[in-house]
């Protein structure tokens, strides 16, 4: 009988370490997609329009040393709902790797301005290009300075 009690209390054990290891298990599942989990992945794209200028960045330590990464310098950034994103203002933002990305750098030259619509990665500050166009450029009056003996007597 004392033989038969010790093989009770065994299986008795292994169950409970079972059911206690698939319950953590459950936990952490149902951990992982809960509300707050997925509006925070959800919430890390937003669409957004940005007026900004193309910059190139030399790529350190890449193998290809001679292609330079394009980032946009943030001038001005809104959401799709029209509010004002203070935060975004000066940021530099890779342009991420789509067809519409590649468009814009064959397009317009590092320097200019443009508007940018697409997809902002917040936690990777990495935009994703939907659309662009070239914004329009200040118009430039001159230096101001005058050449000596250009003027009227």
């Amino acid at each position: 009988m004392n033989m038969r009690a010790t093989i009770w209390s065994f299986r008795f054990s292994l169950m409970m370490i079972v059911l206690m290891g698939m319950s953590g298990l459950g936990y952490a599942q149902f951990g992982s997609q809960s509300k707050g989990s997925s509006d925070k992945t959800s919430m890390s794209v937003e669409k957004v329009k940005i007026e900004g200028e193309l910059r190139a960045l030399p790529e350190m330590g890449s193998a290809t040393k001679d292609r330079p990464a394009y980032v946009l310098k943030v001038l001005r950034a809104t959401s799709a709902e029209g509010r004002e994103l203070e935060s975004l203002r000066g940021t530099m933002l890779r342009l991420g790797n789509s067809e519409q990305s590649r468009r814009l750098v064959r397009l317009i030259r590092p320097g200019e301005k443009v508007i940018v619509k697409g997809h902002l990665h917040q936690e990777e500050k990495t935009l994703e290009v939907m659309s662009f166009k070239k914004a329009r450029q200040p118009e430039s009056r001159g230096s101001g300075t005058r050449i000596r003996g250009s003027g009227t007597k």
